[in-house]
């Protein structure tokens, strides 16, 4: 394909070179997208490719000079789509609600992340449940964007709000500044701080994490643990817990953990135990932890092995 009559450049369709590069043609437009083959030209929604162009390194052996936030923050600006941010966003989501009793499957939250639909496969399902899931995604991609601010209220507060969008839960908060628990509730049938303290138990947990000058994971366990013990909205306390965790973890170069449906008896008893016995948390996490680790050796992105 000629389309510069003067410098006679001839270009090549996607099809084309992912053949001549023997890569599939996905390969092919995250190189384009990720803008490191020269001379690229996008016209509508097809990319035209030089035909002097050659084949870029591998895409996992740049990134293993970067650390996981910054690979998940550049596939997703990217939107890039067979990397580990894109998997990243659904196990993540499609985990936190399974463990809370949610009733898609994996597939299910793919499709729904992918292409905005969801065949029901005979299953009865809460609307709310469906908008939550589709504002966790959103939540994902703002701790992915975000994983360098210091956690406070507000950033809590606000991920809540994300959260619960659109839901009927969030006719009920009377502002944005106001949508803590307004009745008492529970962790693993523990009684929860009353809700005329959550405020107070928020800003002094959050002092004393912020002037840690070296996070690990112990501090972010701890983290959990107090979250969990003030649980300080009316619903979905563990899915924002788990969010603020995984932020937590981006920034301080932790490798994240994603606890799923077998380990979750053993993940609550943990939070609730953690004081007393806090082996039983970090011994789940743990294992948790060396199973994304294949995920992150599998893409080449490095991570701290201590």
């Amino acid at each position: 394909m000629d389309i510069n009559e003067n410098n006679k450049q001839v270009y090549k369709s996607v099809s084309q070179v992912a053949r001549e590069w023997n890569i599939t043609t996905r390969a092919v437009r995250n190189y384009c997208q990720e803008g490191i083959i020269p001379g690229v030209q996008k016209i509508g929604k097809m990319w035209l490719i030089p035909d002097i162009a050659k084949k870029p390194i591998r895409i996992e052996a740049r990134r293993k000079k970067k650390g996981l936030s910054k690979v998940l923050e550049i596939e997703m600006k990217n939107n890039i789509e067979d990397g580990i941010y894109h998997g990243f966003v659904i196990d993540a989501t499609f985990n936190t609600f399974k463990i809370e009793g949610g009733k898609l499957s994996r597939e299910q939250v793919r499709y729904m992340y992918d292409d905005k639909s969801l065949s029901l496969g005979g299953n009865i399902l809460d609307v709310d449940e469906i908008i939550e899931m589709n504002n966790h995604f959103k939540c994902m991609d703002y701790i992915i964007k975000t994983a360098k601010k210091e956690l406070s209220e507000n950033y809590i507060r606000k991920l809540y709000l994300m959260l619960e969008n659109a839901t009927q839960v969030s006719e009920s908060f009377s502002s944005k500044n106001n949508c803590y628990k307004s009745v008492k509730n529970k962790f693993n049938e523990i009684e929860t701080v009353q809700p005329n303290e959550v405020e107070e138990h928020l800003k002094a947990f959050l002092k004393d994490y912020n002037l840690k000058e070296k996070v690990t994971l112990d501090d972010v366990l701890d983290l959990l643990y107090c979250f969990m013990m003030i649980s300080p909205f009316s619903t979905a306390n563990g899915k924002i817990a788990r969010l603020v965790v995984l932020k937590e973890c981006l920034k301080n170069e932790i490798v994240p953990f994603l606890i799923e449906e077998d380990m979750v008896v053993f993940y609550k008893r943990g939070i609730e135990k953690w004081k007393e016995e806090p082996s039983i948390l970090k011994n789940i996490t743990l294992v948790a932890q060396e199973k994304f680790k294949t995920y992150l050796e599998y893409f080449g992105i490095k991570y701290n092995k201590i």
